[in-house]
């Protein structure tokens, strides 16, 4: 009985042996094949990371070109902008030109003391400034005598003080030129008073018809 007893515990003995032989060989089977699933895996992985890194090399390497040739058309673009202006500015004229007023030259008027006194103070007296529209001189103006130039060198003098006043008044309205306006107003209202001196005279020193046939003193029969 006791050798029966011994026999089954070395068989049971040698059954928990082979047990385990086979247990650890089949740990070390599958730590080997999970081991090699996991480098498997680990290369599948590094391989996806290293296209994902080359497209995304790809995809930085043209938005580089795409923004040096970006660079390069605005540089043309500002040349041609810069060298443009300056041309521009060789071609324009000048906005503004300064107006220069015709020099005044004041002439003394002799009066006639048999002239009514207010004759000799019309100079003196501000006459209102004369409109641009002004009619030209009339030939009675201008006939022979002893003030025609005289008469017509005043004409002229007021047509150019008249242009030289609008040309004034359709530039930019600025103090110095105000100053200038009120000058030439106030020249213009005393050459026009010596205008009308002179024109004057001229009416009063003109020959009438009886004084051309009577002149000599001895009626006509």
């Amino acid at each position: 009985m006791l050798r029966d007893i011994v026999k089954r515990k070395d068989e049971t003995i040698s059954e928990l042996l082979r047990d385990s032989q086979s247990k650890s060989i089949k740990t070390e089977s599958t730590s080997r094949e999970s081991d090699e699933h996991l480098q498997y895996r680990e290369v599948a992985i590094l391989r996806r990371k290293n296209k994902r890194l080359q497209l995304d090399l790809k995809s930085k390497q043209q938005t580089i070109t795409g923004l040096l040739k970006l660079v390069e058309r605005l540089s043309q673009q500002a040349d041609a902008e810069t060298s443009a202006p300056e041309e521009d500015t060789q071609d324009e004229p000048e906005i503004n030109p300064k107006v220069v007023g015709p020099k005044l030259q004041v002439t003394q008027v002799a009066v006639d003391p048999n002239d009514p006194p207010g004759a000799a103070d019309a100079p003196s007296m501000q006459a209102p400034c004369p409109s641009p529209l002004e009619p030209a001189p009339t030939p009675v103006m201008q006939q022979e005598g002893p003030f025609a130039g005289e008469l017509g060198a005043l004409v002229e003098k007021l047509q150019a003080l008249q242009e030289a006043t609008l040309s004034a008044t359709q530039g930019v309205a600025a103090l110095g030129h105000l100053a200038s306006n009120a000058a030439l107003k106030r020249e213009l209202a005393v050459l026009e008073e010596k205008k009308r001196v002179v024109q004057h005279l001229a009416h009063t020193l003109e020959p009438d018809g009886s004084d051309s046939e009577e002149g000599d003193g001895f009626p006509l029969r």
